[in-house]
Order: structure tokens, then sequence, then C-alpha cells
């Protein structure tokens, strides 16, 4: 069985793809606030449905303790419905 993944900031463990950080990690903490950045964005462009923008360290971190690639591109930010977005994180030359 492979060793189990951590974030290197709080210790949380990986399953799957995800990671439950502890409230006061740094990780988490850098990750929420380009989350609300994305949030903050669709909410001044209501008629938008997707962004494009460059993919941030604090994603890259978070995604690389979880075990995932690393990203090279761009992330696809998707806002589904008020209060739901997706990312989709993109490799080698980005979605521009």
């Amino acid at each position: 069985m492979p060793p189990a993944l951590q974030c290197p900031d709080c210790g949380a463990i990986a399953v799957g793809s995800q990671m439950a950080h502890a409230d006061t990690c740094p990780l988490n903490r850098g990750v929420n606030r380009v989350l609300d950045e994305d949030r903050e964005w669709f909410e001044a462009h209501p008629e938008v449905s997707v962004r494009i923008r460059p993919v941030t360290p604090p994603e890259v971190a978070d995604l690389l303790a979880a075990g995932a690639a690393r990203p090279t591109g761009d992330v696809i930010v998707l806002n589904l419905a008020p209060g739901l977005r997706m990312r989709r994180f993109t490799f080698a030359g980005g979605a521009r």
C-alpha cells in the first residue's frame, strides 16, 4: 500500500484527491482566498459563466499534497449555479 499523502502544513491526510485541512492550515487558507476571489469575480460579472485565470501557488501546493499532477497551464473556473463553481486545471499551454 502506498504511503498516505499529507498536507505539509497541517498534516491532513489525502482521501482520494481531497484533503480535509485544519481550519488554521496556511495552505487551506491560501486556497480559500483564491476560491473567494473566484466567487467575488463571478458576483461582479454575473453574465459570465466561465473564467480562465492562471493557477495560483496555493492551488498547486494543494494539488501536489493530494498526489495530483502539477498543472502547467491555466485553471478554468465554471460558474454552474449561484454559489456552485468547478475548477478544471489545464496542462502544457493552458486554455488561452
